[in-house]
């Protein structure tokens, strides 16, 4: 009959035999020695974490192998440790396994002990990404708002763990030299990144740029460099005379008178940039701040030449629009004038 020995461990059996005679055999042992489980591997990981999972460093793998734990017996020990990267070859485990650059990768180890048992492969997930998002404000068009509400855009990109969010900055300058420092306005957590942006400093000249958040934690550096730019232009009150006006006649002159919305002083605006349909330039002289229409708002008289003026029109009710620039910031307004047929209307119209 067989002797059955199981169980892990080392066992010692002792055995003899005795003949009819009563004669016995000297004892004898022999040592067994089983071990069917396999090795126990673990592992610990090492770097700087990110966020969501993520690891905004190089990463360290430190493997550590044990065979039969559970057990108090002796076991035959680990033979060797080893690990494959993203399905690549195995290799034999001898220091930590250093995981360098962007990427997400799969990591399977697994052990061996003496007695020949393997341990089944464990993966583990290792998700790299060191490297900030990029992104940008488009272009603002046209450049010039008539509105101080208007939508502000970004575009961002990240090549692994995705953008989180993007943050908007702002300026502001009146004359183009002198802006204010740099504001946060805003952040958008969901693409497309767009803000409905209220001017806050209100008819200026404005800068932004964009800062982006990825998944993992990494953020964009703030290089406080513009990405684009737009101007909000002042809404002016303007008086056009003559309010009709004779295609015939021979007047020298077409007359606007212009106001601006309180805070914004007359004599801060440059005349030699101030044009009647963005074709005819205003005089140089005569001009004069004033209040012609006695409202109490000060007002800008500026002239045309009455010729050049006349070459645009046709007859009917015309919409004039005189520009010109308030230091920096652009001004526009507009006035309905009636343009009659050549002899069609009142002679006896008087002349500018």
């Amino acid at each position: 009959m067989g002797l059955l020995v199981s169980g892990e461990g080392i066992h010692s059996v002792s055995f003899y035999s005795t003949d009819t005679a009563g004669n016995e055999e000297e004892s004898k042992s022999v040592e067994i020695r089983i071990d069917t489980l396999p090795p126990v591997t673990s592992h610990e990981l090492s770097g700087t974490a990110g966020d969501a999972g993520w690891w905004v460093s190089d990463v360290a793998i430190t493997l550590s192998a044990a065979d039969d734990t559970s057990l108090t017996g002796d076991v035959s020990g680990v033979d060797y440790t080893e690990y494959s990267i993203n399905g690549g070859e195995w290799t034999t485990y001898l220091d930590p396994i250093l995981i360098h650059g962007d990427g997400i990768y799969i990591v399977d180890y697994r052990s061996l002990d003496i007695a020949g048992s393997e341990e089944a492969d464990k993966p583990i997930e290792v998700r790299v990404d060191t490297t900030p998002p990029v992104s940008s404000v488009d272009q603002i068009e046209p450049y010039w708002r008539d509105s101080t509400s208007f939508v502000v855009s970004a575009t961002a990109s990240d090549a692994l763990s995705g953008v989180m969010g993007v943050e908007l900055y702002y300026r502001s300058s009146i004359d183009g030299l002198s802006w204010t420092e740099w504001k946060q306005y805003g952040v958008d957590n969901a693409a497309p990144y767009d803000w409905s942006f209220t001017a806050p400093d209100g008819y200026a000249l404005y800068e932004f740029y964009s800062v982006a958040a990825d998944i993992a934690g990494n953020v964009e550096s703030a290089t406080e460099t513009a990405d684009t730019g737009c101007g909000v232009v002042i809404p002016a009150t303007i008086d056009i005379d003559p309010d009709t006006l004779n295609l015939k006649s021979k007047g020298k002159w077409i007359t606007a008178y212009i106001e601006l919305s309180s805070g914004h002083d007359l004599a801060s605006i440059d005349v030699g940039t101030i044009m009647l349909e963005g074709v005819v330039p205003a005089e140089s002289h005569p001009t004069e701040i004033g209040d012609h229409d006695g409202d109490g708002i000060p007002d800008l008289m500026v002239k045309f030449d009455r010729q050049s003026v006349q070459e645009l029109l046709e007859p009917g009710d015309v919409e004039l629009t005189v520009t010109g620039s308030w230091r920096a910031v652009l001004f526009k307004g507009s006035d309905t004038i009636r343009v009659i047929e050549p002899g069609g209307g009142n002679l006896n119209e008087p002349r500018d």
